[in-house]
């Protein structure tokens, strides 16, 4: 089964009694990204505020089987709960607006590696250490924070980049069927 071919179209979220002014505005303007890579990334059909050991964070998307991207009250921080009742939490970009801007960043680079449809060529993997270096640069010129946490977000995907997980042939064709490569 083909992975969606990622885009960095940008959407506004509800959000539920009690997510707070401030961080309900964020999530209409500048909104979040519809979607990421992969299916591991949705958007909710409505903000909700978190409680327990969680209470102050306001989830947006769902990451994996259980985590939740939330939006920390009052710092503005994007922050991944892994597990949502466990303890603690990872920052993921320094405002709703670094989190938009990262992914803008990192999907409008993709496709990553050089190649023209022959496996066995794309399957370089000093090409794929380079592509994640680059990316790592772009993603601290958009948001110094942005690898801040050593087991976060971008540093679990630069990690797979580096690692050559984005090939270009296990994502659907993109609407208008074409896979240009970006050549960094």
């Amino acid at each position: 089964m083909l992975i969606p071919w990622p885009d960095d179209e940008v959407v506004a979220v509800p959000s539920a009694a009690g997510v707070g002014r401030e961080v309900a505005a964020w999530l209409v303007d500048p909104g979040v990204p519809r979607r990421f890579f992969g299916a591991e990334y949705r958007v909710l059909a409505e903000a909700v505020v978190l409680s327990g050991a969680h209470a102050g964070l306001v989830a947006f998307a769902s990451c994996g089987e259980e985590g939740r991207l939330c939006v920390e009250r009052p710092t503005g921080r994007v922050v991944l709960v892994p597990r949502v009742g466990a303890e603690g939490f990872g920052v993921v970009n320094g405002s709703v607006r670094a989190f938009v801007d990262s992914v803008a960043f990192v999907v409008g680079r993709f496709p990553y590696y050089s190649g023209d449809g022959d496996f066995a060529e794309l399957l370089d993997s000093e090409e794929f250490e380079r592509v994640a270096e680059e990316l790592r640069f772009g993603l601290l010129d958009v948001d110094e924070t942005a690898l801040d946490d050593p087991d976060g977000v971008w540093a679990a995907f630069l990690e797979d980049v580096g690692m050559g997980v984005h090939l270009t042939e296990v994502f659907a064709p993109p609407p208008g069927g074409r896979r240009e490569t970006h050549r960094g």
